[in-house]
């Protein structure tokens, strides 16, 4: 096989010792060229083999020069160099979805990383906290003010800024101690996160100052990825205070009615493609103990999913899943990615990370932790199914009772949606309103392959219409 090394870089054999445990994890290659240009591919779990002493004696390996991804290196590099961290041009050349293509946005974000970069743990911690009493301070006012949305702003677009500093620092953290101590420091910015969101849905159950008054906000006007998931944190809150008011006002009881004619061909869909379960003809078959409200700590939970739910992800790219793509499988990657950072790095919350790790799913036709689950029991077991196809406890997808998380389901739509309204350089330039965005999405994601919720679809198609924050 002939192997090009453009898009590979020399690495020393001492480094190479010294990134084992990462390169190991990531299930990196290695490439070998010896004294007359032999060159060989040495997989990751074979690395230890290039430290033993005989290795001088094996001629494929007399005089060898040592290749790694160029791209993977640089990273590396700049993740375990401290020196780096303190230039913002380099996070930027490694964090490429931060940038934003505004120029008046990308200045206003820049300054505050260069204002983060040169602080302590102690004083970046000390500054969200500044920022959140100023926060909670706005929940005694009457109205959700412009001020108030300012502040979730800075906020958000510093917490998003810090996040990505800490995937830096814990990406080659390799010890049980240096994890522990790294999830220690970081559950900080987790409890802040949640803090934002418990403020935030106190002051998005008042009435609004301004309609669409974080639309000229700094945090949710960019095509970056910090204002993708800020609008995603504001709008997981608003949009599921809004389906507890359609539960409140009975659409459970209308769902049923509907149930065989209307909503049951989207799940049948669904199992069949996936041979979940067998029988869709009750909506309690689907729903395990059925469809209810989510409460305030599910809220807060998906708020701080949504924030996250692209944290290990560097660059911009089109996600829109096609069935049976490996590229498409490769992109969707990101979200295993970051359920495993966060689960080893940030959070104790198994409902946020399962979030995070289950956000491209789509029914079977994305990627995640689910269906890679699903997998392997099947593997063991061929005839596999699930009792339910929903449940509203995580626990339920890990132990097999059921393959979907249903707020997760949530998150789905909103980044979907999010994505095509705020396209940057992708060939969508047809769709722009919102009634363009919601046929796209049922023709693409409902019509003829199930991939996206249909009950949650239904009630979004309401909820932007009466949605007020962009």
């Amino acid at each position: 096989m002939e192997i090009n090394l453009d898009n590979y870089i020399k690495i020393p054999l001492e480094k190479l010792k010294f990134y084992k445990e990462v390169i190991l994890k990531d299930k990196i290659e290695i490439i070998s060229k010896n004294e007359n240009g032999v060159i060989n591919i040495i997989p990751s779990n074979k690395i230890d083999y290039l430290f033993e002493s005989n290795i001088k004696k094996n001629p494929l390996f007399k005089d060898a020069e040592y290749y790694i991804y160029k791209s993977y290196l640089e990273m590396l590099d700049f993740f375990t160099n401290p020196d780096e961290l303190n230039n913002k041009d380099y996070f930027y050349s490694i964090f490429t979805n931060c940038k934003d293509p505004s120029e008046d946005i990308s200045k206003i974000q820049e300054k505050m990383l260069e204002e983060i970069l040169p602080m302590n743990k102690y004083q970046r911690i000390e500054n969200i906290k500044s920022l959140i009493t100023e926060l909670e301070a706005e929940e005694n006012k009457d109205k959700f003010t412009c001020k108030a949305a300012n502040i979730i702003g800075e906020i958000l677009i510093k917490l998003g800024l810090l996040q990505r500093i800490n995937v830096i620092s814990n990406i080659t953290e390799n010890s049980d101690d240096k994890i522990n101590n790294s999830k220690k420091y970081n559950i900080n910015y987790e409890e802040f996160i949640k803090s934002v969101a418990e403020s935030t849905f106190i002051l998005l159950n008042k009435n609004y100052e301004k309609d669409d008054m974080l639309k000229d906000t700094i945090g949710f006007m960019g095509y970056n990825i910090i204002d993708h998931s800020n609008r995603l944190f504001i709008n997981t809150i608003e949009f599921m205070i809004f389906y507890n008011k359609n539960i409140n006002m009975g659409i459970l009881s209308k769902i049923r009615a509907k149930w065989k004619n209307e909503y049951m061909p989207y799940y049948t869909k669904i199992s069949k493609k996936n041979k979940f379960i067998k029988d869709t003809s009750k909506l309690d078959n689907i729903f395990k103990l059925g469809i209810r409200q989510f409460d305030y700590i599910e809220i807060v939970n998906m708020a701080t999913a949504a924030l996250l739910h692209d944290i290990t992800l560097t660059e911009i790219i089109n996600y829109l899943p096609i069935e049976n793509s490996n590229i498409n499988n490769d992109i969707y990657s990101h979200s295993i990615n970051s359920y495993n950072y966060l689960k080893y790095s940030i959070s104790n919350n198994q409902d946020i990370n399962l979030a995070v790790g289950l956000h491209h799913e789509y029914y079977g036709y994305g990627y995640g932790l689910a269906m890679t689950l699903c997998y392997a029991m099947r593997a063991k077991k061929p005839n596999f199914e699930y009792q339910y196809l929903i449940s509203f406890d995580s626990k339920d997808i890990l132990n097999f009772t059921a393959s979907v998380f249903y707020p997760v389901k949530i998150l789905e739509i909103l980044d979907l949606y999010d994505f095509l309204k705020y396209k940057h350089d992708i060939c969508l330039d047809n769709i722009n309103t919102n009634e363009e965005i919601l046929d796209y999405m049922y023709n693409n994601f409902l019509k003829d392959e199930v991939k996206i919720d249909y009950i949650i679809f239904s009630i979004f198609k309401n909820y932007l219409s009466d949605k007020k924050t962009f």
